[in-house]
């Protein structure tokens, strides 16, 4: 029997994991890319707690394998 070993989507990534997953940009440039739409927004769970879905992130990283978020 195949076992599939995908890690779980719909668990939430903080700052310094997404940070990591994009090629460690500063923080204001990730903080830009979110205001320009470039990411998707953080879900706030309390008020010092955001993190993205794993799946979103995922989204993102497929979407833009060859081209690549730009510093803009």
């Amino acid at each position: 029997m195949e076992k599939s070993v995908s890690a779980p989507t719909n668990r939430l990534i903080r700052v310094k994991e997404l940070r990591q997953m994009l090629g460690n940009p500063s923080l204001s440039t990730v903080y830009r890319w979110i205001a320009k739409g470039i990411l998707p927004e953080p879900q706030r769970l309390t008020p010092r707690f955001i993190g993205w879905r794993a799946s979103d992130i995922e989204d993102f990283l497929n979407s833009h394998k060859n081209g690549g978020a730009s510093n803009d």
